[in-house]
């Protein structure tokens, strides 16, 4: 009608003037979800008693069935057609109110890589640490000093020369490998304004949006675009430059993304939670699937 076209022109007008206390959906877009998801899921229900009202007033039982069957199905789809356009713009929304993702990795992928964690005193510690744990593992007194490993030579003659042989070639490998990971500062550069927006967007709505399957269906088109930017960023990176470590970093980002809006879910929905729920949008499995399990095994962000 027109009065329900103009009331979504209003609501998609003023999607921008919504603060994070609303979770960045107005309240007419959120009442708007809200009423549409709840005549979806009492539906059936007010059909079947819309149909014995029916059949008790004389009209027959199949009939009235029948006649209400096909209703529904038409109620139906207008009903998911309305919630899914409503659903879009608060999506929209949300989204742009927020930090682009998609510009946080390209911005990552200008600037200079941070200096491998080789380079700083924690991880020099870190190093230490290994280096301790590989003395272990190759029969020495990890405990102790080196030198007292160096000094008996017990079962190989020059144990210490070894070690220091298989230390420096152990350590120009590791330095390699970080030289193409992605560091802890580098991810948290790119993905901490995300997750401090998706907070604040699952703080807003969980006081705006009372129905909870119309909450879930915008966390859900969040993470679906967020996914969305990060798989556009690896495409655009295999054209590109082509950079493992930038991969990795978007395959990182994707998953603390994910990791953060299926925990919301979790923690809207408790025991009503489902499978599909949680389960990941198209973009984010196809992210997963194209970087492989090897890949993720082997960056250490997180």
């Amino acid at each position: 009608s027109a009065s329900s076209s103009a009331s979504s022109a209003s609501a998609s007008s003023s999607a921008s003037a919504a603060g994070p206390e609303e979770g960045f959906v107005t309240a007419e877009l959120a009442a708007a979800l809200t009423a549409l998801k709840a005549m979806e899921v009492l539906r059936p229900d007010v059909g079947r008693r819309l149909a014995s009202w029916v059949a008790a007033a004389g009209g027959g039982q199949r009939a009235a069935g029948e006649e209400f069957g096909r209703r529904q199905a038409e109620v139906l789809g207008e009903l998911r057609a309305q919630y899914a356009a409503h659903l879009r713009r608060a999506v929209a929304g949300v989204a742009a109110a927020g930090p682009s993702l998609l510009g946080a990795l390209r911005s990552a992928a200008m600037s200079k890589p941070l200096p491998p964690p080789s380079a700083s005193a924690s991880s020099a510690h870190n190093q230490h640490n290994r280096n301790n744990q590989r003395n272990v593992n190759n029969g020495y007194n990890g405990g102790g000093d080196n030198s007292n490993s160096n000094s008996n030579g017990n079962g190989n003659g020059n144990g210490g020369g070894e070690y220091s042989g298989e230390g420096s070639e152990r350590g120009e490998g590791d330095e390699a490998e970080e030289a193409e990971a992605a560091s802890l500062d580098e991810l948290e550069v790119v993905v901490g304004p995300v997750l401090a927006h998706i907070e604040a967007v699952v703080s807003g709505l969980r006081r705006h949006i009372p129905q909870r399957r119309a909450l879930v269906g915008v966390l859900r088109g969040l993470w679906d675009h967020l996914g969305g930017e990060a798989l556009k960023f690896v495409e655009e990176d295999l054209r590109q430059r082509s950079s493992w470590r930038l991969r990795l970093m978007a395959m990182g980002v994707s998953e603390r993304v994910s990791a953060a809006v299926s925990g919301a879910i979790r923690d809207v929905l408790g025991h009503d939670v489902k499978e599909k729920d949680l389960e990941p949008p198209a973009p984010v499995k196809k992210l997963a699937e194209f970087i492989g399990s090897t890949a993720t095994e082997s960056v250490a962000v997180y």
